[in-house]
């Protein structure tokens, strides 16, 4: 589909994409902190469990190295990662792999085996509920961990992850589709990026990924200009043309807090995207990369009826049945801009 035979709505509509699972690739890059936060806690007395590798990790030996990369516990990290929601559950999936090794290598042979989906998530939940200690220092120590090594190794831990780039590409295409009068937006696909994590980390991590790995067109990326003492969101600056800018990352900040404690409010977030796009709840359109039950009812319910979550995501296979049947749209990565662009035509909008 060649993009300028896409229908451009004549309604501003926004699209409110996760970061993590649309643009970021990042799992690898929770394993590895995870497993030096889990080594961290142990050699400190906070958790009693044997060692994965028998010592912290440097970005570079996890990434390159046979027996972390071919390793089990990575393996069965990253076919467990739909169970994760916040920080604290890395642990969780960490000590289900190391408690069940026999049932760990085989998940890790076979990934989408819904028997051992099932065993796993029914022990991830039993330990979920008898370990919150240990899940309470975890999350302390796993942000402390992450901060430690963008400090002490920035480029090498920002090789862990990388942007989808087949949807990196369809964000491309749908950026293109809008009427622009003058500054403002007065039709078509306006493009959020909602996250967990603070504004300021993930344009950060923008801005690298363009400056050092040359992923993101230079163009792409808005910069954020000097604070010089003022208020972070009285400085925003967007623009229209720019694939991500600060003002268009949704995160903790938005909603007035500098870090969260558990889940992300994301109806507070989802409200925050309509606010600024100056729409009601019914043009805001949630992309998701997980199955979270739970949200998608609490945002029907606030008024954000048009979900839809992506392929090849942070999902379990049964999952998108599960998600069908609760009324949320499944779109091919690859095919996000036309789908989204066919469904508003279909819509009138």
């Amino acid at each position: 589909m060649v993009q300028n035979t896409l229908y451009t709505p004549k309604r501003k509509i926004v699209i409110t994409s996760s970061f993590e699972g649309i643009v970021n690739d990042g799992p690898r890059e929770c394993a590895y902190i995870s497993l030096n936060a889990h080594e961290r806690m142990r050699k400190a007395g906070l958790l009693e469990a044997k060692s994965f590798f028998g010592k912290l990790l440097e970005p570079d030996e996890f990434r390159t190295s046979k027996e972390t990369s071919n390793s089990t516990v990575l393996k069965g990290f990253l076919a467990l990662r739909p169970l994760v929601i916040e920080a604290e559950d890395y642990l969780t999936v960490l000590m289900a792999l190391q408690q069940c090794p026999r049932a760990a290598e085989h998940l890790a042979n076979s990934p989408s085996n819904l028997n051992l989906i099932d065993f796993f998530t029914h022990k991830f939940n039993e330990l979920k509920a008898e370990t919150a200690a240990e899940r309470a220092a975890f999350r302390k120590e796993f942000y402390a961990e992450r901060k430690e090594r963008k400090e002490s190794n920035f480029k090498g831990w920002l090789a862990l992850q990388a942007p989808f780039q087949d949807t990196l590409e369809q964000l491309r295409i749908l950026n293109t589709l809008k009427t622009v009068v003058g500054e403002q937006v007065q039709g078509g696909f306006v493009l959020d990026f909602v996250t967990s994590k603070d504004e300021l980390s993930v344009h950060e991590l923008c801005v690298a990924f363009t400056e050092l790995l040359n992923i993101f067109k230079p163009e792409e990326i808005a910069r954020l200009p000097d604070l010089n003492g003022r208020n972070w969101t009285d400085v925003l600056q967007g623009s229209t043309s720019c694939l991500i800018s600060p003002d268009r990352i949704i995160g903790t900040r938005a909603i007035g807090k500098d870090k969260v404690e558990g889940p992300v409010d994301r109806v507070a977030q989802m409200q925050e995207a309509a606010k600024r796009a100056g729409v009601e709840p019914a043009y805001v359109w949630r992309v998701q990369s997980v199955f979270d039950p739970n949200e998608i009812r609490m945002l029907n319910e606030a008024g954000f009826t048009n979900q839809s979550i992506i392929t090849d995501a942070y999902i379990f296979p049964q999952g998108y049945e599960d998600a069908r049947k609760a009324g949320v749209r499944i779109i091919e990565r690859g095919n996000l801009a036309q789908t989204l662009s066919e469904l508003a035509q279909r819509m009138g909008l």
